[in-house]
């Protein structure tokens, strides 16, 4: 590209559309037409941008309230430099900003904990080591306000008084009392005997109170059990479940194993002559 100016206004203005290194260079001539023995040079580098992008650890992002987000941008990079900055906003539904959160070193990540349900926007912008900002990239997420869950559970049951193995299926309820730590739940179905009398189907029911650990939950609490032999007796019932959570989507569905212990609670009837053992798979939606 060339251009002349007169000397009286020797300032050429450009704009160059795409990165790189360019060398301007410039020639004088006097009022006859001579043209100066040296050329004036001058290297421009033009930055390159960087590029934005981040990612969350809720993709699609329908989740609970009370749950921590991740919001990352290590990814984000510069094609000739570096990224030394990255700041976060998050804004309502309305478009109103309601937080910002700036970082200056890697990782780029912010952890959020949405307290009310709605929709929200995280808006981040990367900054490199030139203090050319990158366009904005951008994720949305919704927040919803669902604690309770109905559930399905099934499994084997083996039901030490009757030394008879049960196929069991159980339908219940689980209520987050504190999001993530403990929750209610009871449940109520029917134990159908694979076995010949005097072992005999029977009716359980319980309610429970889960200690959450990451996966891991306890649970511990009572229930009854109708008469499990002919002629047998009902029982009142201590209840312990121990198991892990093998998918868990906040606000969605959730499956689990667990394995649980029943015992009598009455005094003429003891633990080793009454349990029940199950292991079992529970489906919540």
């Amino acid at each position: 590209r060339q251009k002349i100016v007169e000397f009286e206004n020797a300032v050429w203005h450009t704009s160059f559309s795409t990165p790189g290194d360019y060398v301007i260079k410039a020639r004088a001539f006097n009022l006859v037409g001579t043209q100066s023995l040296n050329e004036c040079e001058a290297v421009v580098h033009i930055n390159f941008p960087p590029i934005c992008t981040f990612w969350t650890n809720c993709l699609p992002c329908y989740e609970c309230i009370d749950t921590p987000i991740i919001f990352n941008s290590s990814d984000s990079y510069d094609p000739d430099g570096t990224i030394v900055r990255s700041d976060f906003e998050l804004l309502d539904a309305t478009g109103a900003v309601l937080n910002t959160h700036a970082i200056l070193q890697y990782p780029f990540d912010w952890t959020i904990t949405f307290a009310s349900p709605g929709r929200y926007r995280i808006i981040n912008t990367v900054t490199d080591d030139f203090g050319i900002k990158s366009k904005p990239c951008y994720l949305d997420v919704e927040i919803r306000s669902k604690r309770l869950f109905f559930f399905v559970e099934m499994g084997p049951l083996y039901a030490r008084e009757s030394k008879a193995i049960h196929a069991t299926a159980r339908f219940g309820a689980l209520y987050e009392l504190f999001p993530h730590f403990i929750d209610l739940v009871f449940a109520g179905g029917g134990a159908l005997t694979l076995e010949k009398a005097p072992s005999k189907s029977f009716f359980l029911t319980h309610a429970l109170l889960n200690f959450n650990f990451s996966r891991a939950f306890i649970g511990l609490g009572v229930g009854y059990s109708t008469e499990v032999i002919v002629d047998g007796n009902q029982d009142f019932e201590f209840v312990g479940q121990v198991g892990t959570y093998l998918f868990k989507h906040y606000c969605r569905t959730r499956g689990a194993i667990f394995f649980e212990y029943r015992g009598s609670l009455e005094k003429n009837r003891p633990f080793s002559q009454t349990y029940k053992l199950m292991l079992g798979f529970r489906y919540l939606f």
